[in-house]
């Protein structure tokens, strides 16, 4: 096992309940045997290791356990005269209660309750018996401790009473002062997770007779279900649980042959409640390899993907975190809860924890061992500073750790495989690039001379080149393969965007944009293939909205660099002229999409693309949704492709102002897409549709008539919020209206529509830019958005009230100007 120690491997060989190995455990040294006993003192496994493996230990490590044996026996008795002492104070004060842990896992978790080192006494009460009981302690001198009231428990502060004791660095001192936990729950809700059935157990408690000791308890079958999941709620937390799992795991190879007990178990607890006990069992049997019964395999194979993946990638991760600290277990919190919103939770309150903790807590200033920390202040207030400044640390260290391990768990959860990352790594790179590169080019074009209307047609010729390319682009992946074909992709792409740099007359611009155009298309035809070749049915939908939706995200990374990095050039090279400071800049986004040739060369699964008979719908729907999608296609190729020219030479702001306004938009694109199936369940795909195409006619005139810079910013970041918005909603629609073998030539008219009104929108919006300015035409935009809303809801009426919204995968990525 990686990063566990040389001495902690040879006993869990040792303790193994299949095939037990004790040779490791004899060749210890005496150092090592001492670091050890540290250990197990520490995991409460010193009493198990002796009744397991006595006959093979040193000497002296033998009479040391025997010692700390009878010291344990002598404090057990203490045990259970306090016990029978709290048991009668209960009874007289009308307190029902039972026994939870301790002396009540026996002999089903621990041979002999003595061999189980116990410092309280927990006992469950129901809500109308917790402060009768909490009141009886009080009477018999037990004064509860607050100090950890700041953290989440499922019972009343520990309570105990006032002694002079001291710790003498005895684990078993026969003294140790015994205290007391009330329950109010058997389990915390701020896991966020609900196991169902829990309330069902007090219903079937019963009693026990334990160690001369008579009480009340859980029955077996729901005692085993607790406590593992007392287990489970320790493993969250970060908690050690080694002899919890050694526990569980003899309870399991015991009990493995109990047909009747298992089948109980399987009845009476629900699916839920199985599966999240069985997640204890694994690490049971993976520790310890303990026998189990068929029941417990079957829950074992049956638990959720996301699960397993965390158990065979970080199932030693607990056993890691004793000894160098992770937040693996944060990965197994995230797949078990089932809400965004609880995922999101459970997320942040282990990356970046928000709760402070009080003064003089317990554990402040204190090592692992209950030692005290050394070079630690005195003063309670600095000891307290010095306490924080150590968990701040202690997060920003394991931070960048987390995180990689959650990138781990997340693809091996979906079965994302190697060639799959490198696919996404060159996707990442033509996004990023592509970004910055159509952020600046504009505005490069500008300071060259060109006036809004020569812009707008070398848009347009690069949205025809587009659409000229796509039938070419399928030609040659069909007949080379899908990588050669993305190969030739990312070889032209920065090839042509580091030429249209360097070339700057105005037929050359418009012949590159044609032919960069059509380079693009080859991406935007090998995308879907590819990614359906390196991904199976199961993962495929997130795999398309990962690499989709990225292409939106990065544009938040892409808009931050694009903006300063003319900035930063011309800090390195002063003496360099402005002009070539954003050639360099633009050679520099070309160069990051060259950089996706290398992960494309490397992939080796990708084949032909499969031909396809593409059926070309000719029903009713199709005549009305296509004159409405090129009327709304005039509105999203018209301004979004030249909204940078608009903040520099309409608004005179700055470039690095620029490419923060495009962060923020690209940002609000992902908001506003998530959040776009809420507005199409409440009011039907059609009338969702018109309804965000209206706000978007809005927020065209707020743009129109924007008297500063700041204001026209904000509306802007609206304007691109809402205008994606319909996105989602128009696939959805459009998908749900054909029938299955309609759906690939039905995408193919409506890119071809898409496209084609985009190119004629980018000409006129030049040409009407450079001759009545831009309030003018941006109003005119406006107008048309309205005319496109109401075509969508006269032409289409309520044909898909009740389909659902597309995720963000469905989103086009045919033209990435637009961005």
């Amino acid at each position: 096992m990686r990063n566990i120690p040389r001495h902690v491997e040879a006993l869990l060989s040792a303790l193994r309940f299949q095939n037990p190995d004790t040779q490791a455990l004899q060749a210890l040294s005496d150092y090592d045997w001492r670091r050890l006993l540290s250990f197990t003192d520490l995991m409460r496994l010193t009493l198990p290791l002796g009744r397991a493996c006595g006959g093979v230990l040193p000497a002296w490590v033998g009479a040391r356990l025997r010692r700390n044996f009878e010291d344990n026996s002598e404090h057990f008795e203490g045990v259970k005269s306090a016990y029978k002492e709290i048991a009668d104070a209960l009874q007289a004060a009308n307190a029902e209660f039972l026994v939870i842990k301790g002396f009540a896992q026996c002999p089903e978790f621990s041979e002999d309750a003595r061999l189980r080192p116990q410092s309280d006494i927990d006992l469950f009460c129901p809500p109308d018996s917790i402060f009768r009981a909490r009141d009886a302690l009080l009477d018999l001198g037990y004064e509860p401790d607050t100090r950890l009231d700041h953290l989440p428990s499922d019972h009343l502060p520990p309570m105990a009473r006032k002694t002079d004791w001291q710790w003498r660095g005895n684990f078993f001192d026969p003294d140790l002062p015994l205290g007391v936990e009330l329950h109010f729950r058997l389990w915390d809700d701020d896991t966020r997770l609900s196991p169902p059935g829990l309330d069902e157990f007090w219903q079937r408690r019963l009693g026990k007779h334990v160690a001369g000791i008579v009480f009340p308890a859980l029955d077996p079958l729901d005692n085993l279900g607790y406590f593992s999941l007392h287990l489970l709620r320790n493993l969250l937390r970060g908690e050690w649980i080694l002899h919890h799992v050694y526990e569980v795991a003899r309870f399991l190879h015991l009990s493995a042959e109990k047909e009747e007990f298992w089948q109980s178990w399987r009845d009476l607890h629900a699916p839920r409640l199985r599966s999240l006990q069985a997640i204890g069992f694994c690490l049971a049997q993976r520790w310890f390899s303990c026998n189990v019964s068929h029941e417990v395999s079957a829950e074992l194979e049956a638990l959720p993907k996301p699960v397993e993946y965390w158990l065979d990638a970080f199932g030693e991760s607990p056993l890691q975190g004793i000894f160098r600290s992770n937040k693996d277990t944060m990965w197994l919190h995230v797949a078990l809860v089932d809400s965004q919103s609880d995922k999101c939770y459970v997320a942040m309150n282990s990356l970046l924890p928000l709760r402070v903790p009080k003064v003089d807590a317990p554990g402040q200033g204190t090592a692992s061992d209950g030692k005290p920390k050394r070079f630690w202040p005195s003063e309670r207030h600095a000891k307290y500073a010095f306490y924080l400044a150590s968990r701040i640390w202690h997060h920003t260290r394991t931070l960048p750790r987390a995180l990689w391990s959650g990138v781990r768990w997340w693809s091996g959860a979906n079965e994302l495989g190697e060639e799959f990352w490198r696919f996404f790594a060159a996707s990442f790179c033509l996004d990023l690039g592509a970004f910055i590169f159509f952020l600046l080019f504009n505005l490069y074009l500008v300071d060259c001379g060109f006036s809004e209307k020569i812009i707008g047609r070398v848009t347009s010729a690069m949205a025809i080149g587009s659409l000229a390319g796509t039938i070419p682009a399928g030609i040659l992946a069909q007949r080379f393969g899908l990588r050669r074909s993305l190969l030739l992709c990312f070889s032209l792409v920065p090839a042509l965007s580091a030429l249209r740099v360097l070339v700057s007359s105005q037929a050359a611009q418009l012949t590159l944009g044609f032919c960069a155009g059509g380079a693009m298309s080859i991406w935007a035809v090998c995308l879907s293939p590819a990614l359906a070749q390196l991904t199976n049915e199961r993962n495929r939908p997130f795999a398309f909205s990962l690499v989709l939706s990225t292409g939106i995200g990065v544009g938040v990374l892409g808009g931050a660099l694009g903006g300063v990095l003319p900035g930063w050039l011309s800090k390195v090279l002063p003496a360099v002229p402005a002009i070539h400071i954003s050639q360099l800049a633009l050679l520099t986004s070309s160069v990051v999409i060259g950089l996706g040739v290398w992960p494309i060369s490397s992939l080796k699964s990708l084949l032909p693309s499969t031909r396809e008979r593409k059926v070309y719908p000719r029903n009713r729907f199709l005549t009305r949704y296509l004159p409405a999608i090129a009327v709304w296609s005039l509105v999203t190729g018209s301004f979004a492709p030249l909204a940078n020219v608009y903040f520099s030479q309409y608004l005179r702001i700055t470039l690095p102002r620029i490419g923060m306004i495009f962060s923020l938009a690209q940002l609000s694109q992902v908001v506003a897409i998530l959040l776009a199936p809420i507005i199409y369940k409440k009011f039907g795909l059609v009338t969702g549709i018109m309804y965000t195409q209206l706000a978007t006619a809005v927020a065209l005139g707020g743009l129109a008539v924007a008297p500063i810079a700041s204001a026209a910013a904000i509306i802007y970041t609206g304007y691109m919020a809402v205008q994606w918005m319909s996105e989602p909603g128009m696939y959805s629609l459009l998908m749900s209206e054909v029938t299955a073998e309609e759906r690939s030539g039905a995408s193919a008219l409506n890119f071809f529509v898409i496209s084609l009104g985009s190119a004629l929108a980018a000409a006129l919006a030049g040409e009407g830019f450079a001759r009545f300015g831009y309030p003018v035409v941006i109003a005119t935009i406006a107008g048309v958005s309205v005319i496109a809303g109401f075509m969508f809801r006269l032409l289409l009426g309520e044909t898909a009230r009740t389909a659902t919204a597309a995720s963000p995968a469905t989103i086009s990525a045919t033209n990435p100007g637009s961005a």
